[in-house]
């Protein structure tokens, strides 16, 4: 499951070309046309594709499609700790969903010397399919939502430096900056690549417009869901199969609607139950800001990530009264 990069074909060797008739000489033109448009061509330029269309055959496992669902007997105490970043300040603190950058240093560090391995979802993935809990002791998730300018600019260096993995969930309108907020620039395209590129990260779907998935229609639910995931299979290439709920909501129908759409796991921030599907479609993460600032409420949520300590998993999004 997951991120593949696209293989180039070979083009076929050349033969010389024996002499025709105007007549065969123009089918084998219309033949040879048609043959460079099909899906045995090589692939164009990502940086020149155009936003695809909507369709189920498009987003890579959709509703036809065959899952691998995980084991019935998951539950929260199957998964490793998962952390959600989204802004990492070098200065100024406006939101109470920032982390200071000497406050992240220090958190990165803890858990490189309490001997914490980070692993991407791919992993994760595939040690709960197989059930191999001895991999996932000591493994943590580290995940950004949103895209903000300075997961590419501070985080990755930070992270390169340390060979520390992590996945970057970014609605689609972000690189457009489409309601981008005061004082938090958002990554472009170009930026996406590369992040996508570094084999230690993966950029997966956080919607188009990071709109409150409940408050939609079904039809424009389907459309953050479906589109979300085609943009970046055509894009960045390969299956793009975990999903990050804008603002941790989600409910029965949006579980429905991933899932439909070739979704193997989907990530919320707190407890908001399970709406009797699987729990790999609802898994908290601890949410990161200003109140992490105190390393010993880290430490004590990183170690017990599976009692979904409130306090832990708390949505924390609000400007500050006087930033700092």
């Amino acid at each position: 499951m997951g991120k593949s990069k696209r293989l180039n074909r070979d083009h076929a060797k050349k033969t010389q070309r024996p002499m025709v008739d105007n007549y065969t000489w123009s089918f084998f033109l219309v033949l040879s046309i048609t043959f460079a448009n099909s899906e045995l061509a090589p692939s164009v330029d990502k940086s020149q594709a155009t936003e695809p269309q909507i369709t189920e055959i498009q987003a890579t496992g959709g509703p036809n499609s065959e899952l691998t669902e995980l084991p019935e007997t998951l539950d929260r105490t199957s998964f490793p700790p998962i952390l959600m970043y989204h802004e990492i300040r070098i200065n100024q603190i406006y939101n109470h969903f920032d982390v200071h950058v000497k406050d992240f240093a220090l958190q990165l560090d803890w858990l490189v010397e309490a001997g914490y391995k980070t692993i991407s979802l791919d992993e994760l993935y595939e040690a709960l399919r197989t059930g191999d809990q001895k991999f996932l002791e000591k493994s943590i998730v580290l995940t950004f939502d949103d895209g903000y300018l300075n997961n590419y600019s501070v985080v990755l260096p930070m992270l390169q430096n340390r060979n520390m993995k992590a996945t970057f969930f970014i609605h689609t309108d972000a690189m457009e900056n489409k309601n981008s907020l005061d004082y938090y620039p958002q990554v472009k395209w170009e930026q996406v690549y590369e992040i996508d590129r570094n084999p230690l990260f993966s950029v997966y779907s956080h919607s188009i417009n990071h709109r409150n998935l409940l408050n939609l229609t079904d039809q424009e639910l389907e459309k953050e869901i479906a589109q979300s995931k085609a943009i970046y299979e055509e894009r960045l290439g390969g299956k793009r199969p975990f999903f990050s709920y804008p603002m941790g909501h989600y409910d029965a129908r949006v579980i429905k609607m991933i899932r439909k759409h070739g979704y193997t796991m989907a990530f919320s921030v707190s407890e908001r139950g399970f709406y009797a599907q699987p729990p790999q479609y609802s898994i908290p993460r601890i949410y990161m800001g200003t109140i992490m600032e105190d390393l010993n409420l880290f430490q004590y949520c990183v170690e017990n990530y599976s009692a979904i300590d409130p306090n832990c998993f708390e949505e924390r999004w609000k400007p500050l009264e006087k930033p700092n």
